[in-house]
């Protein structure tokens, strides 16, 4: 490319226009990237985001969970007080010389010892005296192995391989030209039209960035050589076990508590930024007399300005996203709570976007071509970290 190239800073690049003219040139349906006193999720991402460098469009990551710690007796036999077994439903996180808790076997409960393991049946010993049957569709806690001092006897691994879950980063691209025409009028008109049509494409190309990050599909086409990101809805709302709330009506207080507990086993900060439709206003304002909402400081994470809902240590920072409302039904009633330190932006050749000034020299009538451009990729790291509240009314 032709010109002047530049990775400069978001908002750095309200300046970068050939000619500074006094006139801001406002659209109707337009998100302004200039605008720095609303933050929405690609503004967050761009300007202050976590993000990667990576030399190819795949980046990638492995992701696998612990063993569950906990598990349920069969429902078709019961065994006594001083039976030496059961049928377990599953028993797949379960070693030889592991103890289980069955905390339903009065207040302290019951702890047994895994002595052997069959297809189905487990051989326990009781490690204490035992107060109570073993019923049927009853749980278990698995709490650690009991093995005998300076014990030589080798277990069986437990190591879960994880899943690669893999990604693609987009070439996005706006520009905008002039002709010989409007390139030879006065120096006044002159600089009155760049500045109008740089506006506009930093403004086209700041909405390309927000819808592509939520809606984008994540696909790679080695045909015609092309890849598409995965933006937030595809991999939390198609995601295994996401944590999803569907409200099926208006927005209530309930709702949060639930999402709160849904993500209470996974929660890194417990800070969430939620980015909603309009459906959510409503909802929101007549939360006050259920649910603690106070202002949050403008200076504080991301700048965000705006109001929040807190119970426990979890923080929920209400953020209106015009993309969910804009993209109409069914986005503009989804409540999207992300932690945004496990948002990450990963971009090609170490610059999330470039502006490129005289991209093309077209003696045949486009003879001055700006554009900006981008090859980034969203990565939503442990979508169980994330939730959804959908279907709000």
């Amino acid at each position: 490319m032709a010109g002047l190239t530049t990775d400069k800073g978001y908002f750095a690049q309200r300046g970068d226009a050939d000619a500074k003219s006094m006139i801001d040139y406002n659209y109707e349906n337009y998100i302004d990237i200039d605008d720095e006193t609303r933050f929405d999720l690609a503004t967050l991402v761009m300007a202050k985001g976590n993000s990667k460098s990576t030399g190819t469009p795949e980046f990638f990551a492995w992701a696998g969970e612990l063993t569950d710690r906990d598990g349920t007796v069969s429902s078709t036999t019961a065994f006594a007080s001083a039976s030496t077994g059961f049928y377990a439903q599953s028993t797949a996180n379960l070693r030889v010389g592991d103890i289980l808790h069955l905390p339903t076997a009065g207040e302290d409960g019951d702890h047994i010892r895994v002595s052997a393991i069959g297809a189905a049946l487990v051989t326990i010993a009781a490690l204490n005296t035992r107060t109570a049957a073993i019923a049927t569709d009853t749980g278990y806690i698995v709490l650690g192995e009991a093995a005998a001092f300076n014990s030589t006897t080798s277990v069986a691994s437990t190591y879960s391989e994880p899943s690669k879950v893999t990604n693609y980063t987009q070439l996005i691209r706006r520009s905008v030209s002039w002709d010989e025409t409007e390139m030879a009028t006065s120096q006044e008109i002159k600089a009155s039209r760049i500045e109008q049509k740089t506006s506009w494409m930093r403004k086209e190309f700041r909405k390309d960035l927000g819808f592509t990050f939520w809606f984008a599909r994540g696909t790679q086409d080695t045909t015609n050589a092309y890849q598409t990101s995965k933006g937030v809805i595809v991999q939390l709302a198609n995601g295994s076990g996401v944590t999803a709330v569907n409200a099926g009506g208006a927005l209530a207080a309930a709702n949060f508590t639930a999402l709160a507990e849904g993500l209470a086993l996974y929660s890194d900060s417990a800070n969430y930024k939620c980015f909603h439709g309009s459906k959510a206003i409503g909802g929101l304002a007549d939360l006050g007399t259920t649910a603690r909402i106070g202002q949050q400081d403008r200076t504080g994470a991301y700048g965000y300005a705006g109001q929040q809902i807190t119970m426990s240590d979890f923080t929920f920072s209400m953020c209106f996203e015009r993309i969910l409302q804009e993209a109409g039904s069914p986005y503009d009633g989804y409540l999207v709570a992300l932690d945004m330190g496990n948002i990450w932006c990963y971009h090609m050749n170490n610059y999330k976007f470039k502006y490129q000034k005289d991209a093309i020299d077209d003696n045949g009538g486009e003879i001055v071509k700006h554009q900006m451009k981008s090859n980034v990729g969203l990565a939503v790291t442990w979508p169980k970290r994330h939730g959804l509240i959908t279907g709000i009314t």
